[in-house]
């Protein structure tokens, strides 16, 4: 059956637009730099508690937030990182134990390093520029040790030939040899994810095939070696998590046009996988999700030991919240507003309760929303996805 006719065949039969056992407990905004895009959390400074990381597109900057949650408030610090920063990523890439900040500098031909001062705080740390070549300019990137020689490495996308690059660096944080230029399939272009995804502890690398509608999977054994696993139509933003709870990661999807006003192909997909690699499409899947869903990502977010996947849908100004119902394959689907143009969502324990919180960056709020929602009782009684 066509992707797109089953999409509307599950919204009719399996979403539920009713009410979900979570309910928003508390919601607040933390103001940061012009048109924040991408966001990711971590722990900078090894003092055991987590901080926010924003990319700040318009003015160049990376915002850093501290302390969320705290009896004193929290506390922000921003930086230059060149012009255009998109996707960030964590990664020691020194050796000090420490995660550095690597930035994919949108609409030029480099990306950026900022090496972690042991504080977190990057205050007195310039960006070293790294060149690449791309076509037209790079959007995003990944970080991960390609060619095992204990240092992390950077893939970046050239979505316009349709490729992946693998930069090699050195301990000194030198370009080694020539990279590494993998063919996938058209436009990998908004995001890319450097994970083990067939268990082997070996660098995978997955990326949405825009153009194609599906995702490629480069394997760390043999980067020659790809695989093509069709989604919906249109992948926009791709995120890796075990939403079954049976040990082996999954891959999620959202899509959308690249024109938000389009309502045509928006939707989520998730791929189960069997944890060597192979992946097949969830029942109830895809889902169709309004709003053009621009990011996702996946988390317990009100304590019952259970997943949710949650979307941050751009048009409509809302984060949806779609998780499933235990005794069946039907999933329910709520919105809750969140500020202006929300590009990016993440889904993490931030204040250390064991329940997640959801953080998403709006991009012309000029803020991030930390939402908490209520905690509901654990299901003793968890069911795996059925495939």
């Amino acid at each position: 059956m066509n992707l797109t006719v089953k999409v509307i065949i599950i919204l009719q039969l399996c979403v539920s637009l009713s009410s979900l056992g979570v309910e928003i407990e508390s919601q607040i905004t933390v103001g940061v730099g012009k048109h924040p895009n991408r966001l990711v959390v971590a722990d900078l400074n090894n003092d055991g508690n987590t901080e926010i990381i924003v990319s700040n597109h318009l003015d160049g900057s990376v915002t850093i937030i501290k302390n969320i949650g705290g009896k004193k408030g929290h506390q922000s610090s921003s930086f230059n990182v060149g012009s255009n920063p998109t996707e960030i990523v964590l990664a020691n890439m020194n050796d000090d134990n420490f995660l550095d900040i690597v930035i994919a500098n949108h609409e030029t031909s480099s990306f950026r390093l900022l090496l972690n001062d042991k504080e977190g705080a990057f205050k007195k740390i310039k960006a070293i520029e790294y060149p690449v070549e791309t076509v037209p300019h790079i959007h995003t990137l990944g970080v991960g040790d390609f060619n095992q020689d204990q240092i992390n490495d950077v893939v970046i996308d050239s979505w316009g030939s349709s490729e992946v690059a693998i930069y090699y660096l050195n301990q000194n944080g030198k370009y080694i040899g020539k990279p590494t230029t993998i063919r996938v399939r058209e436009q990998p272009r908004t995001n890319l994810v450097v994970t083990d995804i067939d268990g082997d502890t070996l660098p995978d690398i997955i990326t949405p095939a825009t153009r194609t509608g599906g995702v490629t999977i480069i394997f760390g054994k043999d980067l020659a070696s790809t695989e093509f696993v069709e989604t919906s139509a249109s992948p926009f933003y791709i995120a890796i998590a075990d939403t079954n709870l049976d040990g082996y990661q999954d891959i999620i999807t959202v899509h959308r046009t690249g024109n938000y006003n389009n309502e045509r192909n928006e939707a989520v997909t998730l791929l189960l996988g069997s944890g060597k690699g192979q992946f097949e499409l969830a029942r109830g899947f895809p889902i169709a999700a309004k709003g053009a869903p621009s990011s996702v990502s996946v988390g317990d977010i009100d304590g019952d030991g259970w997943p949710e996947i949650i979307t941050a849908n751009y048009r409509t100004n809302s984060i949806s919240i779609i998780q499933k119902e235990q005794s069946s394959v039907t999933y329910k689907l709520k919105e809750f507003i969140v500020g202006r143009r929300p590009e990016a969502v993440v889904v993490a324990d931030i204040d250390n309760d064991n329940i997640s919180e959801v953080i998403v960056a709006n991009r012309e709020s000029n803020n991030i929303s930390i939402l908490k929602f209520t905690k509901t009782p654990a299901n003793k009684s968890l069911q795996r996805i059925n495939r």
